[in-house]
């Protein structure tokens, strides 16, 4: 698929990518989080990661399968938390902030939601 995504150019394969990277970074930020006090977190640069080679390949399988399997591991740990669990922080680096673990859950899965439902659009669009 060549349509990019706005706003920052990206195709469907790179988004794709994204998603499984950036859900990757968002498990550890968890695990960090969960086996620390308030650790500060190292954001990274998505933009530069699209630039990578792994990007352009058409592996689209090999990242849905990643995702997959990291959200089973994902939802088991976030199934076995406890209440005070989700009161946990970890600290972002880019603007200084706390982040608690609800709260990155609800970002993560807005930011899911979003990237598939514009996803579907652009298949539907070149179908």
């Amino acid at each position: 698929m060549k349509t990019t995504y706005r706003p920052r150019g990206w195709t469907v394969t790179q988004l794709i990518h994204h998603i499984a990277d950036s859900h990757m970074n968002a498990y550890i930020r968890f695990k960090l989080s969960l086996t620390e006090t308030e650790p500060t977190i190292k954001p990274y640069e998505e933009a530069e990661w699209a630039k990578l080679p792994d990007y352009k390949l058409k592996m689209i399988p090999v990242s849905i399968s990643l995702i997959t399997a990291l959200h089973t591991k994902w939802s088991n740990l976030m199934d076995a938390l406890k209440i005070e669990d989700w009161n946990r922080l970890y600290r972002h680096t880019a603007d200084l902030s706390y982040v608690d673990l609800a709260t990155s859950r609800m970002m993560y899965h807005k930011q899911s939601a979003h990237h598939l439902a514009y996803i579907a659009k652009l298949v539907k669009r070149e179908s």
